[in-house]
């Protein structure tokens, strides 16, 4: 009525100010004009229905009435609805009152291509297409697809790409991809030749996988790719010459594995790759023989070069100065080191294992602290260990093993503790153990063995606490002078195949061994080492030392815990430094010591806990052996004297 009562005003001629007008515009009285108020002076924002009052601009949206009560053009503006019923609600799906048309395609959002048939209908029966988004889930090609050409619908993949086990040459078809949320799996695939066609792709959102694509040439299609949060793996590619699709990566958030790829010569693509938090394993590629490409890397999370058989040198890695674990092995063209300068903490471990050409490991002088072991096993060309020369702690084992051209442990000098132990075997021309001398804290073990031109162990001087300490098998070792700081008790001592060793020194200050003593097959004539030891609390075996005469320094032990047994020691005429034991817990045996004339020695023995033999002494008389067994207040187990002298 008042559009009307205007245009009536109008029409009598008579005058009526915009004012006026304006007021007989807004029809609904809501306080909003309609845009033909323009002409009178109005303002916008105009009303879209004079006709209602609760329609005007800026008004609350009333949802699912089919009215723009704001008048912005958009029904159910700012409304969480679902106006067709196919689960997308309005904010996402691109037509709500269409309830064939939604985001994800058919099938639940995931893509099965198995047939080349299926590969081309799949876009003219995706439903999802027709919101201009195209994405699917999980997309996985495999069986008789040979072409993808006509999967231009497809732009992006929220789950995995799955190329596995198809016929097909190329990846052409897929240039529409720009993201895959999840992984990237491209394997088995026994006549693909390239992935150009995933030249669009800039994101992957976990792991990228190429394995076991038996013509694979080339990675060009990866170009894009700048950051892998997840694992890289490429193995088993025989073809695979080059890595120019990863040229642009900086990062792989997991591991980083490069395994039998029989034409991979070099990783000059990978020139950007910056940082790797996991393992950068590189193993089993034949033709692979420089790292060049590498020289970005600053930081890894472990290193591990692993049976390259023509891989000369690490050179391009002198970037790296962060590694949690170096493992090196069966690199037999490796002479050394040098690009590893830049390392001075390893938290893991160290090894380096049957490397054939390995000549140093100088490259390694700045490295001062190893969280977990030290491996350093079969290098037959390996002269020294100058590489360690800065190394103070250790946190796990010391092991240099088959090192047959080793000649000194000059390199170790700085190692001030380690929480495991130290194997020092099959050094080849070790002649002198006069290392270690700084380092003093507990060692769990320390085994010496096979080091068959050794003649002085003098190293150790600082070393005051000891677990296990072995010596065997060193033809040539003739003293044992070091340890000299070595007090208190140690766990168990075995020394035993060392023909000629004449003395164990070394140890005069050890007061008490915790478990086991074995002194055997060595060629000690006395047991002066062992002079201020009180208490063995395991087995004390004396047995074939061919040329002991005395064990008289032994005056000092009081208690054997174990079984004690002296036999075979063929020049030990008598037992009188054992005068000041009291009592065996084990078994007390005295057999086959020829030249054995009196054991008076053991007459203060008050108790054996377990048998008693005194057996085959020829030259000890049977009534000496009777009178031993009568002087024992108490004997646990069964006597027996045999095969004595008359």
């Amino acid at each position: 009525m008042r559009h009307h009562s205007v245009w009536m005003l109008l029409l009598s001629g008579c005058f009526v100010g915009d004012s006026q007008v304006l007021e007989l515009l807004d029809v609904d009285g809501d306080g909003f004009h309609p845009a033909v108020a323009a002409n009178y002076g109005g303002q916008a924002p105009w009303d879209c229905d004079e006709g209602d009052p609760s329609v005007f601009p800026g008004a609350p949206e009333v949802c699912g009435n089919d009215i723009d009560e704001d008048c912005n053009g958009d029904l159910d503006n700012g409304c969480h609805v679902d106006a067709d019923g196919d689960s997308y609600f309005n904010d996402v799906d691109c037509d709500d009152s269409n309830p064939n048309a939604y985001l994800w395609g058919p099938d639940g959002g995931n893509a099965e291509i198995t047939s080349q048939q299926a590969a081309n209908e799949y876009c003219a029966s995706y439903v999802g297409i027709s919101c201009g988004i195209g994405r699917v889930n999980d997309l996985t090609i495999a069986g008789s697809t040979t072409a993808l050409t006509e999967l231009s619908c497809i732009t992006r993949v929220d789950g995995d790409l799955t190329i596995q086990e198809s016929s097909l040459t190329n990846t052409d078809g897929l240039e529409q991809i720009e993201a895959i949320a999840g992984s990237i799996v491209v394997a088995d695939n026994a006549n693909l030749a390239t992935l150009d066609g995933l030249v669009g792709l800039t994101q992957v959102g976990a792991n990228l996988t190429l394995e076991n694509n038996a013509v694979l040439q080339d990675t060009d299609g990866m170009r894009g790719l700048t950051v892998v949060p997840g694992d890289v793996s490429v193995s088993f590619n025989p073809q695979l010459t080059a890595l120019a699709g990863f040229s642009a990566l900086t990062f792989v958030g997991g591991n980083f594995s490069l395994a039998t790829n029989d034409s991979l010569a070099d990783l000059g693509a990978l020139s950007e790759l910056e940082s790797i938090d996991g393992m950068l394993a590189l193993s089993n590629n034949a033709t692979l023989a420089r790292l060049d490409g590498l020289s970005k890397l600053t930081e890894v999370g472990a290193l591990h070069l692993e049976n390259n058989s023509v891989l000369g040198d690490v050179e391009a890695l002198w970037s790296l100065s962060e590694l949690g674990d170096l493992y090196i092995r069966d690199c037999p063209a490796l002479a050394s080191l040098d690009g590893l300068e830049g390392v001075t903490h390893i938290p893991g471990d160290l090894v380096l294992q049957s490397n054939a050409g390995l000549t140093d490991i100088d490259a390694l002088s700045s490295l001062t602290e190893v969280g977990g072991d030290v491996f350093v096993v079969n290098a037959p060309m390996l002269e020294g260990v100058d590489g360690l020369s800065s190394l103070e702690s250790l946190g796990g084992d010391l092991s240099l093993m088959h090192l047959e051209a080793l000649a000194d442990l000059d390199g170790l000098s700085a190692l001030e503790s380690t929480a495991g132990a130290i194997s020092l075997c099959n050094l080849g021309l070790l002649t002198e153990l006069d290392g270690f001398q700084a380092l003093a804290t507990a060692v769990p073990d320390v085994t010496i063995c096979n080091n068959h031109l050794l003649v002085h162990i003098d190293g150790f001087g600082a070393l005051m606490s000891l677990g296990d300490f072995s010596i065997y098998n060193n033809e040539n070792l003739q003293y044992v002078h070091g340890l000299a700081s070595l007090t208190g008790e140690i766990r168990n001592l075995q020394v035993h195949d060392n023909p000629s060793l004449l003395d164990i020194d070394g140890l005069a200050s050890v007061t008490e061994i915790e478990e086991d003593v074995n002194l055997a097959d060595n060629g000690l004539q006395d047991l002066q080492g062992l002079s201020s030891l009180t208490r063995i609390g395991g087995n004390f075996d004396i047995f074939q030392n061919p040329t002991l005469v005395s064990i008289d320094p032994l005056t000092s032990l009081t208690d054997v815990g174990g079984g004690l047994s002296l036999s075979g020691n063929n020049q030990l005429a008598n037992v009188n430094g054992l005068s000041g034991l009291r009592t065996v817990g084990g078994s007390l045996r005295l057999q086959a010591n020829s030249a054995l004339t009196s054991v008076a020695g053991l007459h203060g023995l008050t108790a054996v806990g377990s048998d008693v033999t005194i057996a085959e002494n020829a030259a000890l008389a049977t009534t000496d052996a009777q009178t031993l067994v009568t002087a024992i207040d108490s004997i646990a187990g069964t006597v027996t004297i045999e095969g004595n002298g008359p």
